[in-house]
């Protein structure tokens, strides 16, 4: 499955899941995942998430280093990923835990069960 089908699954799936709305703020909270190939933004907020490869406004939180998918299916944590330097996250520690707890809590179904 190609990064962004999962990202659109992610998306959705923050969506549907009434649960998390109260973690998120009123404004947009954006998230932008970099790699050495792609560069795309997650912005959401209390009644709305999609992903640009564009935006032209503030990041709460950057995500540089190598994708993992397993990230987004819950199989690996952000936390983990930044000990092993995988990854390079920027951000306050605050919105790092929002981060990380919004993708456990909406980690997407195995390749297998889509």
């Amino acid at each position: 499955m190609a990064i962004f089908q999962w990202i659109d699954q992610l998306v959705k799936t923050i969506e549907d899941m009434t649960h998390l709305k109260p973690l998120l703020p009123e404004e947009d909270f954006v998230i932008k995942f970099e790699d050495s190939n792609e560069c795309f933004f997650l912005v959401m907020n209390k009644t709305n998430c999609a992903y640009f490869r564009e935006y032209q406004s503030h990041v709460d939180v950057c995500v540089k280093g190598l994708f993992h998918k397993e990230l987004l299916k819950g199989e690996l944590k952000l936390q983990h990923l930044i000990k092993m330097n995988d990854l390079e996250v920027i951000g306050s520690f605050r919105d790092i835990l929002l981060v990380e707890s919004i993708l456990h809590l909406a980690s997407i179904p195995h390749e297998k069960d889509l």
